[in-house]
């Protein structure tokens, strides 16, 4: 086998990789989409009722509660304790460029759970 070969096998096999990976991907968001769309609408409703009914400036908390509450069941114990820690991180990271952004709201958070449960859906091991 030639050097040129084994570059060009080891190629194809990234982009065969990376392909799956975007299909396997795309799967868990047409499997679990219902359920990251409830979650990030009852957080919007506890944001607002939170905010509206009892007059809380920021109710963060609020939407958090709504999220664990209702979050996408996926997997094991085990593997569901590290899908939590990754869901998180990957909502605070979102959660904080679109804060920047889009500021802060009603609406603002129901998009930020939107995207931030899809992309940690869409990435998950």
């Amino acid at each position: 086998m030639r050097p040129g070969d084994l570059q060009v096998a080891v190629r194809e096999r990234g982009i065969s990789r990376v392909r799956r990976g975007l299909s396997e991907g795309g799967e868990r968001l047409r499997t679990n989409g219902w359920s990251i769309l409830q979650t990030a609408v009852a957080a919007s409703v506890a944001y607002f009722l939170s905010a509206a009914a009892l007059g809380h400036e920021a109710p963060f908390f609020a939407s958090i509660a709504a999220v664990v509450s209702l979050g996408v069941t996926l997997g094991e114990r085990g593997r569901r304790a590290v899908q939590i820690v990754f869901g998180v991180a990957v909502g605070l990271m979102v959660a904080d460029l679109l804060v920047l952004v889009i500021g802060t709201g009603t609406v603002q958070i129901g998009a930020v759970v939107l995207l931030a449960m899809g992309a940690a859906i869409f990435v998950l091991i």
